[in-house]
């Protein structure tokens, strides 16, 4: 018989705080990812919330067609979108902030969170999550999606010539 003593850890989400202002989502663009952390707050899984960084181009599009689709299910309100502030690390599970930092124009949020470890990664994951899983409209997403899709990349062809 093998007997394990010390800490035993089961857990299948993680908590952190999150300080940031609530952005638009039409109002973001790719450009924004240079020099910007954004943070979506989507629906609640089995162990938190998903929640998943803004790291793509794709995961844009996909943001942008569920709000211009007004995306919601029985149990999901849409998604919330935000701009991170960055902090300074101190010690190993501390964080300061230096409040000339942060701006003071704009509604500061302080957010207590818990985020599954099944939280989305990519454009795929979104996809499989929220519009394969149970939503009516799957291929008026798809094309919607896909239209915006090459919006955006004419208008980038056009800017480059």
């Amino acid at each position: 018989m093998k007997i394990r003593q010390g800490f035993v850890s089961n857990s299948s989400s993680s908590s952190f705080m999150l300080i940031g202002k609530l952005f638009n989502i039409n109002d973001i663009n790719e450009s924004d990812l240079k020099d910007r952390t954004f943070i979506v707050i989507g629906k609640e899984l089995g162990d938190g919330d998903d929640i998943f960084y803004v790291e793509t181009v794709e995961i844009i599009w996909f943001l942008k067609t569920a709000y211009k689709l007004d995306y919601q299910t029985e149990y999901f309100d849409g998604f919330q979108l935000f701009e991170t502030f960055k902090s300074e690390r101190v010690e190993e599970g501390e964080s300061t902030f230096n409040s000339a930092n942060l701006p003071t124009d704009t509604e500061i949020n302080v957010l207590s969170l818990w985020m599954d470890y099944n939280s989305s990664l990519n454009v795929e994951d979104l996809f499989n999550k929220y519009i394969y899983e149970n939503y009516d409209n799957k291929e008026k997403f798809k094309s919607t999606y896909k239209k915006l899709q090459r919006k955006e990349k004419l208008k980038k062809i056009e800017q480059n010539t």
